[in-house]
């Protein structure tokens, strides 16, 4: 970030479209280096047998800014196999109101909290499945099920299907240019 900044570099494609997720301490971190106030981003919460619903944590959470900020244009190239923490990745960066997510379909839509979501069953199988529930400032399911939607969506074409050209892409560099 510093040396984009330092070489003065006027906007910037973060190719996101291959990624199965990781650490969303990770991807928060990084989304921070592109915002210059805090910036709530919602709540999360497990479902409670005793009260037969979800119970939130106290506190929402919040992006706060990184020691660096990035105040260019940027690009977030999303896909269906972008998923988890990389969707929350681009949720963190629609809102810092200067990037603009293309992809030709939203994301996988799978972002549920899975910490606790870790079974095992008998014959050596383990399962895992969301047993959170993250939720937006206004208290609506947060990407599970929907994704995130680019704001462009880039038409699929015989050449972009058979991977002879990359739309997503060439869509990102004529709207930065």
């Amino acid at each position: 970030i510093d040396k984009m900044i330092e070489n003065d570099s006027q906007g910037l494609i973060i190719d996101i479209r291959s990624n199965y997720g990781g650490s969303g301490g990770i991807a928060k971190n990084f989304a921070e280096y592109f915002i210059n106030e805090e910036i709530e981003i919602g709540n999360h919460g497990y479902y409670n047998d005793d009260l037969g619903e979800f119970e939130f944590f106290k506190k929402p959470t919040f992006l706060e800014p990184a020691p660096v900020y990035y105040d260019k244009p940027v690009v977030v190239l999303v896909s269906h196999d972008c998923i988890s923490a990389c969707e929350g990745f681009a949720y963190y960066m629609s809102l810092n109101g200067h990037t603009t997510i293309i992809g030709h379909y939203p994301t996988a839509g799978a972002f549920g909290e899975v910490g606790l979501g870790q079974y095992s069953l008998p014959g050596d199988i383990d399962v895992q499945f969301p047993t959170g529930r993250p939720i937006t400032p206004e208290g609506d399911i947060l990407i599970e099920g929907v994704g995130i939607i680019p704001d462009i969506i880039v038409p699929i074409t015989v050449e972009s299907a058979l991977d002879e050209i990359d739309a997503v892409r060439d869509a990102a560099i004529d709207l930065l240019q």
